[in-house]
Parts: structure tokens; sequence; C-alpha cells
């Protein structure tokens, strides 16, 4: 599968360029904001990078099974390659993961009460 994904890695070079800034910095409510979008697209932008170099040396390790004649240089690429095939597939799962987004509710704080309801005294054990 191709992740092409340049988009939220310039946004996040952006945010970057915003907080060296400075000026976002007089604004907390912005700032929280950008913060959460910044820490939200790390995330992903990171999983991003390591699934390129991934594929970057998929490709070099298939290169050199192809074009090597020297017998434990083959053998080296052939478990790296290995080793890549099983890795990619994982990295790109934690990726989809990773691009969705993020429910606003989940950084506030709840309190539940569980009270006994009908039922008698067993209805209160639990």
């Amino acid at each position: 599968m191709k992740f092409d994904l340049t988009n939220l890695v310039e946004e996040s070079k952006s945010i970057d360029a915003l907080l060296a800034e400075g000026s976002i910095f007089s604004d907390q409510k912005k700032l929280k904001e950008t913060m959460i979008r910044k820490k939200f697209l790390d995330a992903i932008v990171n999983l991003y990078n390591e699934l390129q170099k991934s594929n970057h040396d998929l490709e070099e390790g298939e290169k050199i099974l192809q074009n090597e004649s020297d017998e434990e240089l083959r053998e080296m690429a052939k478990m790296e390659v290995a080793a890549l095939e099983q890795k990619i597939p994982e990295v790109e799962e934690k990726l989809k993961i990773a691009l969705i987004p993020p429910d606003p509710n989940d950084e506030k704080n709840v309190i539940v009460e569980v009270r006994a309801g009908a039922g008698g005294d067993e209805a209160g054990l639990f």
C-alpha cells in the first residue's frame, strides 16, 4: 500500500516554524490547539518516515539480490529483505491507526458512579 502524506509532513514543518518564531506563545488557547495538532502529526510523520526508509531499504536489498555475485552479501541481503517484508505491513498498520483523528473528548476527565439497583442484596455485591 502506498501512502502519500507529504501534506501532513509539510504541515508539521510549518507548525515547527511557527513554534520557532515564538509569536504563538502569546495566545495560550491557540498554543494548546497547535501543540495537540503537533503531537498528532509527529506520530504520523515518524511512522511515515520509518515506512519510507523501510521501503527504500527493501528496494536496495532486492537490487543487491539481483546484481550481486558475492554469496555472503546475498545471504545478508536475503535476511534483511525477509525482515523488512515482515516489518513493512506492521508499520503500515500502525500508520493506518495513527491516521484516525483523535476524539476531542479523549482528554476530558469523567466520573462514573455505579449504584446497586433493583435485585436485592445480590445487586449490591458488584
